[in-house]
């Protein structure tokens, strides 16, 4: 997961843990991190950030954080929308090879 504060500011969470589906009795590593009214959780599959963009260039973090950032003003279904249409824009705009799915979570008041 990647927080994006409220002032631009980047937080990538890194638990620790098996992959999801893997083991029957996986354990997984607790994180905490607090997320205020203004800033956006981003989680994602590892399709997005293992797409390339281009011949070389992969997805990275700070690719996602910035398309969630420039964003951030808009909390709705169709700001959502539009960054999972960036995103799958970005990392395969011919060829998509594995799943790309994204959740943005923001606070409201």
């Amino acid at each position: 997961p990647i927080i994006v504060r409220s002032d631009g500011a980047f937080v990538t969470v890194e638990p620790s843990g098996v992959l999801l589906g893997v083991s029957a009795d996986p354990s997984y590593e607790e994180v905490r991190e607090h997320i205020a009214v203004g800033d956006a959780l981003l989680m994602y599959t590892d399709g997005v950030i293992e797409q390339r963009v281009g011949e070389d260039m992969a997805m990275t973090e700070q690719h996602l954080g910035m398309l969630v950032r420039n964003r951030r003003g808009i909390v709705d279904a169709e700001a959502i929308a539009q960054l999972i249409e960036d995103t799958v824009r970005l990392v395969a705009p011919e060829d998509v090879r594995d799943d790309v799915a994204i959740l943005v979570a923001c606070p409201v008041r």
